[in-house]
């Protein structure tokens, strides 16, 4: 136990040259060399649509005793004591404005969190019950809408499709969360993902008489 310990903080220390930190989203005309629009003119297209990606892995360690099969008792994400191909994200999106008043948005994502993220109907049902999921596939299509700008208001956004909660502190992104394991009430207290239609805000409609004022609705699962 103490040599496998003693391997894995090797192995941590010896991989931290290589670690960097996730970078932001890179719009589609930085990535084909576009130059960019001077300050205070529209923005082109190319430069509203935007690319994500990381790359994740992770070796943990139990430092008191493991159950069989090496499992972390109480844990979802990280329940594995040993190394774990965590994610593989790819994402690209655009959100509506007023010169492109569409948006869009397709995040696919693979390994062990992919297996747990899944949702009932995509590539997941119910024969294969918790708390693991050991038996779903390891890659999931997280997210995928698209969005329309209405010129109601000061703008009415809606969007339709699959996409990531908005309730809770944490994502199913790592990267962007505090920590990198992820607490039980994520885990068991929020849901992931929706799919449903949305639409925010609204602003001072004024249709003679009524007034409709900021606020948000969600219809869906």
């Amino acid at each position: 136990m103490k040599l496998r310990i003693a391997l894995a903080l090797w192995a941590a220390l010896a991989l931290a040259g290589f670690v960097r930190p996730a970078t932001a989203q890179t719009s589609l005309a930085d990535v084909l060399g576009g130059t960019a629009t001077p300050e205070g003119r529209p923005t082109t297209l190319l430069e509203e649509m935007f690319f994500y990606g990381y790359l994740e892995n992770s070796y943990v360690v139990n430092l008191g005793i493991a159950s069989p099969h090496n499992v972390n008792d109480l844990r979802f994400y990280d329940h594995d004591a040993d190394y774990s191909w965590n994610a593989l994200e790819l994402s690209f999106k655009k959100d509506p404005s007023e010169r492109y008043p569409w948006g869009f948005g397709v995040v696919t994502t693979a390994g062990m969190d992919a297996q747990k993220n899944h949702s009932l109907g995509i590539f997941r049902d119910l024969s294969d019950g918790g708390p693991y999921y050991r038996n779903t596939a390891k890659y999931d299509l997280v997210e995928a809408y698209g969005s329309v700008l209405l010129p109601l208001g000061e703008g009415l956004t809606v969007k339709a499709g699959k996409w990531a909660t908005l309730i809770g502190y944490e994502v199913y992104e790592s990267p962007k969360n505090l920590n990198f394991s992820r607490d039980f009430l994520y885990t068991l207290g929020t849901p992931y993902r929706h799919r449903s239609a949305r639409h925010l805000p609204v602003r001072k409609v004024d249709l003679r008489h009524p007034r409709l004022h900021h606020g948000l609705g969600q219809f869906g699962q």
